[in-house]
């Protein structure tokens, strides 16, 4: 589709929509056809989009790993549960509720026992139990508080990431 040609005159086509011309420069040329010209266009939109995603991932992966880190600070780096070593950081709120991703009231430092066994459980004496731990640690003030933020609905700026991350990091 895109068409280069290096060196003497050349009959070229375009594929997209058979435009054919003559190059007659030394250096590479495009041909001149809109449709080509299109198609540069957007692939290189899809090449600028791609660098600030990624840009924009790379930052939201540092902003978790500081979340979390101070999340498992809070309690004093132990478990709320059990007082073991707190090795995971749980969202209290999942984190796909973008307002509160980052907000350290939304997470507590768990173990790795009563983070993949205890809180998934489905029994209901756990969930009350749950729950009941989650209004003690947090508050309930807190927790309407998060409930009530969780259903703003945003998206933000790479400026804000980097605000938010600055906060995160003090």
């Amino acid at each position: 589709m895109i068409h280069f040609r290096k060196g003497k005159k050349r009959l070229s086509t375009a594929l997209c929509c058979g435009y054919t011309a003559e190059t007659t420069t030394l250096n590479r040329t495009l041909v001149d056809c809109p449709g080509c010209r299109n198609l540069i266009q957007s692939q290189t939109a899809k090449k600028i989009n791609r660098i600030l995603t990624s840009g924009r991932k790379n930052l939201e992966k540092e902003m978790d790993a500081l979340w979390a880190k101070r999340v498992k600070e809070k309690n004093g780096g132990k478990c709320v549960r059990c007082g073991a070593l707190a090795v995971h950081a749980h969202h209290i709120f999942s984190r796909r509720h973008r307002s509160l991703r980052w907000d350290v009231r939304n997470g507590i430092g768990l173990c790795y026992h009563d983070h993949f066994y205890w809180v998934p459980s489905t029994t209901i004496e756990d969930k009350k139990e749950y729950i009941a731990l989650i209004e003690r640690v947090v508050g309930v003030k807190t927790l309407n508080l998060l409930d009530y933020i969780k259903k703003r609905t945003c998206k933000y700026s790479l400026p804000e990431l980097d605000l938010m991350k600055k906060q995160l990091q003090v």
